[in-house]
């Protein structure tokens, strides 16, 4: 069920590791995923290099593209006895088999460190991805929720009480 990278990734596409030079690339596959999804996104490439810090990208990463394009992307972390997979599928690529490819990369993955557990994460309006993990044997583990409100007018000044000042934190505060 699963395949090396060695093994080809779905006919028309090839592999290869992310680089630190993907990050524009990726971020802008990432966002245009959010878009699609839920008509918005925050990623951003300083927000991926962050997370890229934690990955192992060299062993632990996968770019499938079809020539230029960047059709999908994913790679992991581990930690405890857990391999984490951050993966994407361009929504003009969707349908062909690259979100199965990277999760069984993943699954091998996690077999070669000796990681019982696999998780991955979703938008929660991602019907194609939610559908991905269940045919995989996946299930919902946690749900997280933002709570947002849209204003109309800036909120009014706070009133802080005698006593209390508010700044920005120095060293010298700790």
């Amino acid at each position: 069920r699963t395949r090396s990278m060695s093994s080809s990734p779905p006919d028309g596409f090839s592999v290869r590791r992310v680089t630190l030079d993907d990050a524009p690339a990726i971020d802008e596959l990432i966002t245009a995923a959010d878009v699609a999804v839920q008509g918005w996104s925050e990623s951003s490439v300083p927000e991926l290099l962050g997370w890229w810090r934690m990955m192992d990208l060299e062993h632990s990463s996968w770019v499938l593209h079809d020539g230029d394009s960047v059709a999908a992307y994913g790679a992991g972390f581990a930690h405890g006895d857990t391999f984490e997979l951050d993966g994407f599928v361009h929504p003009d690529y969707e349908g062909r088999g690259l979100g199965a490819w990277l999760l069984a990369q993943a699954e091998e993955r996690a077999r070669e460190l000796g990681k019982p557990k696999l998780y991955t994460l979703a938008l929660a309006a991602d019907t194609q991805a939610h559908r991905l993990f269940e045919q995989c044997g996946m299930r919902d583990l946690r749900r997280y929720y933002r709570m947002s409100i849209d204003l109309d007018v800036e909120p009014p000044e706070p009133e802080w009480p005698d006593g209390l000042r508010v700044g920005t934190f120095e060293p010298d505060d700790a």
